[in-house]
């Protein structure tokens, strides 16, 4: 057994142009309350390692440390993140069309169609609403092929052998060993444009973990 730190890490890099998309943000707040790791990739039997029953808000893009837990010595190909679903950001440029502007806080509701559905990690269901802040779980997984916003899938529940569109792609298992460190990656490079008249995210970030 091991007791691991989990740290994150946003990469970001800026631009010298304007536009109304690859806009990066210069922070990301996100409410947490859980994170949970399993050996299969499906993303069965998870295991909480970190637990906030009130729930924490931490600016991902300054390397917050999530928790600490202890989990035996493996390989984790699947993490999920127990969240709120309003995350809160900034972008980094002003884009031509004016909505968004550097340093102005944005929110965004990230669970709000009524056609998707979560599950959290101890196994309750639930279904999406608009306009209400609801405790939804990202599932980040190495057999999910989805790297995007998919409009027909949902990223709040585990993939499965016949449908690897669930959940966001994790570039990276996490491994714990005997003198092995590593350090969650959120890449969100490029990763808001002004749309519709709002400044949202047009694609979620990429997720890895990387041996330190």
């Amino acid at each position: 057994m091991k007791k691991l730190f989990i740290l994150t890490m946003m990469i970001l890099m800026s631009k010298t142009f304007a536009a109304n998309d690859n806009i990066s943000p210069s922070y990301l707040n996100i409410k947490f309350y859980k994170l949970a790791v399993s050996t299969s990739p499906y993303c069965t039997n998870l295991q909480t390692i970190i637990e906030d029953s009130d729930g924490e808000t931490f600016d991902f893009l300054s390397n917050p440390t999530l928790g600490s837990g202890t989990v035996a010595n493996g390989t984790y190909p699947c993490v999920v993140i127990e969240m709120s679903d309003i995350i809160n950001f900034a972008p980094d440029q002003n884009s031509d069309s004016s909505n968004c502007a550097v340093g102005v806080n944005e929110s965004e509701e990230i669970c709000q169609r009524p056609e998707d559905s979560f599950q959290l990690i101890d196994g309750t269901n639930g279904s999406c609403v608009q306009g209400q802040e609801q405790r939804i779980a990202l599932y980040l997984s190495t057999a999910s092929t989805t790297t995007g916003g998919d409009a027909t899938e949902s990223a709040f529940l585990p993939p499965t052998p016949s449908n690897s569109l669930r959940g966001l792609n994790l570039g990276g298992a996490l491994v714990v060993g005997s003198g092995i460190s590593a350090k969650f990656i959120v890449n969100a490079i490029e990763k808001i444009e002004d749309r519709d008249n709002e400044c949202k995210f047009s694609e979620p970030p990429l997720f890895s973990f990387q041996e330190l």
